[in-house]
This record gives structure tokens, C-alpha cells and sequence, in this order.
């Protein structure tokens, strides 16, 4: 009996641990896959890591191309300004020439137009007297006629 009781004992140690062997492999072949999960998971993180470096580098360049498009309009509207504002400050230039001489003009036709106002003044004086110098003459010569008619 004790030998039957070990026999019993044996295939009862045999098949705990027979069940535990098969529990170890269980759990080998889960610690293999979570290993290998855990592997891929890394991997994973290390490659969104190197192509979040990549975007970031990429959007850094994109960045540094549109600041660089961005000052070169920048330049270029402050040259086309500074031009545009020299070419409104000469024609502001020439407007202010243009307005000073039609301001002599303006002043040159007053002053024409009074002279000739005046010089028409003394035509008129001028040929009233030489009307009535002419008038006063002919009336000369006619007494003149009737005199050398009556001298006759």
C-alpha cells in the first residue's frame, strides 16, 4: 500500500507537474507575445518620434521658406513705396510750381487787363480830342473856302 500510495503520489507529482509544465508554457508563449507586442510598440514610438523629427524639420523649412517669401515682399512693397512716395512728393513739387505760376499768370491778365482798360480810356480821350481837334480844324477850312471864295 505504501508503495501504491507513492505510485498515486508519483502520478499525482507527474500530473501537477505535467500541468504545471503546460501552465509554464502558457505563460512563456503570453510573455513571448507581450514581449513581442511591447517590441512592436517601441518600434512604433521610436518611428512617429524619427517622423515627428521629420515633420518637424520639414514644417521648420516650410516655415523658414515662407518667412524668407514673406521679407522679400516685405522689400519689395517698402522699395515700391519709398519710390512712390518720391515720385508723389515730386509731383506735390510740381503741382505747387503749377499753382504759383498760374498764380502770376492770374495776376500778369489783371494787370494786362487794367493796362488795357487804361490805354483804352486814353484811345477814347485821344480820339475825342482828335474829333474835336479834326472838327475844329474842318471847321478852319470851311471858313477858309468861304473866305478865299469871297475873295474871289
Amino acid at each position: 500500500e505504501l508503495l501504491k500510495s507513492m505510485e498515486q503520489a508519483r502520478s499525482s507529482v507527474d500530473a501537477a507537474a505535467k500541468s504545471k509544465g503546460e501552465e509554464i508554457q502558457k505563460l512563456e508563449k503570453m510573455v513571448s507575445r507581450l514581449t513581442a507586442d511591447i517590441d512592436k510598440e517601441v518600434k512604433m514610438r521610436e518611428e512617429v518620434v524619427r517622423g515627428g523629427k521629420g515633420i518637424e524639420s520639414k514644417l521648420q523649412k516650410k516655415l523658414d521658406e515662407v518667412m524668407k517669401e514673406m521679407n522679400t515682399v516685405r522689400s519689395n512693397a517698402d522699395s515700391t513705396i519709398a519710390a512712390k512716395e518720391a515720385d508723389l512728393k515730386k509731383m506735390e513739387t510740381m503741382i505747387s510750381s503749377l499753382k504759383a505760376d498760374m498764380a502770376k499768370e492770374v495776376q500778369l491778365k489783371e494787370e494786362v487787363t487794367k493796362s488795357n482798360n487804361a490805354l483804352q480810356k486814353e484811345l477814347s480821350a485821344v480820339q475825342a480830342n482828335t474829333d474835336k481837334t479834326i472838327n475844329a480844324l474842318s471847321e478852319d477850312v470851311k471858313k477858309m473856302e468861304v473866305t478865299i471864295t469871297n475873295l474871289r
